[in-house]
């Protein structure tokens, strides 16, 4: 129920265009603005304003917290307070969602993955503790997983916020 309650949540704020741009300076061959708000539902109609900047790579662009947040180097952004969780972008060129999910597979065995539910993946790992959120993106220049992992403990809010964040990713 908890689940559910969490994507119903996600959609919501999706619907109501809850990441908005202030000061939008348009990035270099890109249309979207350089830094924004998301905005972080709470409890009722309360909202937190989280500042974000775009990350961009060949091919993706993302949206990743302002402050308090580091860039691996690997390319996995983890906030300086919980380096066991992580948000990260895995390519693979010029092949689709089938080739993307064996690679997957291959790379996080432990995972126990679900099927997919409207371009969403959730996978376990009952031995570390672990859950990862993956959206599959396709494009013209292959599929990206768009993944979060944290720890099955992770409050909602922090659940949220990783998928908020993820569900900023655009391909170019």
């Amino acid at each position: 129920m908890r689940r559910v309650c969490l994507w119903v949540v996600l959609g919501l704020a999706l619907l109501l265009g809850l990441l908005s741009a202030c000061e939008p300076e348009a990035a270099e061959n890109n249309s979207r603005p350089e830094q924004g708000e998301l905005a972080l539902p709470l409890e009722g109609d309360a909202q937190e304003r989280l500042d974000v900047v775009l990350w961009q790579q060949e091919g993706f662009s993302l949206y990743v917290p302002a402050r308090g947040w580091y860039q691996e180097k690997d390319g996995t952004w983890r906030p300086e307070e919980q380096e066991d969780v992580g948000l990260f972008v895995h390519q693979c060129r010029e092949c689709g969602s089938q080739a993307l999910w064996k690679e997957l597979g291959e790379r996080f065995p432990n995972y126990g993955f679900l099927p997919p539910e409207d371009g969403v993946c959730m996978g376990y790992d009952a031995v570390g503790g672990m859950t990862m959120r993956v959206r599959l993106v396709e494009g013209e220049s292959g599929a990206w997983a768009v993944c979060t992992c944290y720890p099955d403990d992770l409050e909602e809010s922090g659940q949220t916020q990783l998928a908020l964040l993820a569900d900023t990713f655009q391909a170019r």
